[in-house]
């Protein structure tokens, strides 16, 4: 019984082998070829850019120079990143120099507690002026794009904050008259005021 089985066995693998054997060979008599498996090329991934305040001039001037060549959605994305940054930054810087100002004020800090946070809140105040003019500069593009794309309404509300924002200068060349006739054109009332 036990050489039977060996037989047996030994008989299944011999048809086993010889099928497969035959499968092959017949699918290269008939000319089929296994085929490679098609995989997915894999897009590289754009990495894209942080704004942080070691860049945030470079990207600011590569988004101007991009509105210039006429790529305005490249440009753009940088702006609206630039934008938030500013915004995020200036909106810390606000918040810190009012818990800074009441301790300050505080009776109970000590004098070498005062000077520490006076010198920082002088330095957040050279920020502020930093970082308002980066967010005015980005805000008056994100607002010209928007112009030149028809969409009036993102238009509109950066233009306005940038009229809001920088100080009104009558020079034709100003941030002010620049942000003001974009700001017209948008609404098609160039020349009207």
């Amino acid at each position: 019984m036990f050489i039977k089985n060996k037989i047996n066995r030994h008989n299944v693998l011999l048809i086993v082998l010889l099928a497969f054997s035959l499968s092959l060979i017949c699918r290269n008599a008939l000319g089929i070829e296994k085929k490679p498996k098609i995989t997915s090329k894999v897009q590289p991934k754009r990495v894209e850019l942080a704004i942080n305040d070691s860049n945030l001039d470079s990207s600011i001037k590569t988004a101007i120079d991009l509105v210039k060549k006429n790529e305005m959605q490249s440009a753009l994305n940088i702006l609206l990143k630039t934008y938030d940054f500013t915004k995020s930054v200036l909106t810390t810087i606000n918040l810190l120099q009012k818990q800074y100002g009441k301790i300050v004020d505080d009776p109970k800090t000590s004098l070498g507690d005062k000077e520490y946070l006076i010198i920082k809140l002088n330095r957040m105040e050279d920020l502020v002026s930093t970082y308002k003019k980066s967010k005015e500069i980005s805000a008056y593009y994100i607002g010209y794009i928007y112009t030149k794309w028809g969409d009036t309404e993102r238009a509109r509300k950066y233009l306005f904050e940038v009229l809001e924002s920088t100080p009104f200068d009558l020079k034709k060349d100003s941030m002010w008259m620049k942000t003001k006739s974009l700001l017209l054109e948008a609404y098609n009332l160039e020349g009207e005021f």
